[in-house]
């Protein structure tokens, strides 16, 4: 069994980080290993329920060969997400997406390969202004009180082995090899704050900033993952395996603004698997990432 994590997917902007060229180490998982994603998924996004295109997709990521498990981050349509349905999986409540794809809830405890699990997605978004509140944009993409209840409920248990959000603490943002700033408090990062000492997670690990960062404080070892994808090991703690370079420099930024990583050629490899191409769909905001950091 064996556990992998990566970072904000955001739909089909991301997907194919999962595809056998990109990441053949797949090819050799099965049912009993899983692959998470921490935070922005937007494969359950378009307003009004499914769209073919999201169909496919999630067909698509049912059939890898691993189970796919993530968190919610702030570019989620949260209403569709609570809508799912809820089943008893990894000593703890999912949400279904699709066969072998799973919603891991905000304040859940799970247990996966005999490491604990606690999981607190949700983030502020600093691109609200641009999206449509109640459509693109939910005030819900912070977590609320009965989230934060939950999670010191599971808190209460004894520590964690990994602490899996999507946002982190303010003074591990600013540690964070990021070219700008945002000075707009996020409710999120002072939420995080108050629960570290409850939860006492060996690692943690977030996505949200759109960089791949590995620090360490005060016992605790923190992972910012982006288009890397990292082992969990239970000796060694979170391990890249090598996709993108952990950022020790401000990452270059695209023309869109978009934080990216360096990439290094992937080499040739089998011809993978293909998946559904689109035009961008109208529903998407096409500027909702192309932010400080890619939030």
């Amino acid at each position: 069994m064996a556990i992998l994590i990566t970072g904000d997917m955001h739909g089909e902007k991301g997907i194919h980080r999962l595809d056998p060229v990109s990441f053949p180490e797949g090819n050799v998982l099965d049912r009993d290993d899983f692959v998470i994603i921490a935070g922005d998924f937007q494969l359950i996004y378009a307003h009004g329920g499914m769209t073919k295109h999201e169909r496919m997709l999630l067909e698509w990521l049912s059939e890898r060969p691993w189970t796919t498990l993530f968190i919610d981050g702030n570019h989620e349509h949260m209403p569709r997400l609570k809508s799912l349905p809820l089943e008893e999986r990894f000593g703890g409540t999912v949400g279904r997406a699709a066969p072998n794809v799973y919603y891991l809830l905000r304040g859940e405890r799970y247990v996966i390969d005999d490491r604990s699990i606690l999981c607190l997605g949700g983030a502020h978004s600093i691109d609200r202004d641009r999206r449509i509140p109640g459509e693109s944009w939910f005030h819900e993409e912070v977590p609320g009180e009965s989230d934060v209840m939950a999670a010191r409920k599971a808190a209460a248990r004894g520590p964690v082995d990994l602490f899996l959000t999507h946002t982190c603490p303010t003074d591990i943002k600013f540690q964070l090899p990021i070219q700008s700033r945002n000075d707009i408090s996020d409710p999120t990062e002072h939420i995080l704050a108050e629960l570290r000492p409850l939860v006492q997670p060996r690692y943690w690990v977030f996505g949200h900033f759109h960089v791949n960062w590995k620090g360490r404080e005060n016992g605790i070892e923190y992972t910012c993952l982006f288009d890397e994808i990292a082992l969990l090991d239970p000796k060694l703690g979170i391990i890249p395996l090598g996709k993108k370079p952990m950022t020790k420099q401000p990452p270059k930024s695209d023309p869109a603004g978009m934080t990216t990583a360096p990439t290094e050629p992937s080499g040739k490899l089998p011809k993978p698997s293909r998946l559904p191409q689109s035009q961008p769909s109208p529903e998407i905001p096409q500027k909702g990432f192309a932010t400080w950091g890619g939030e």
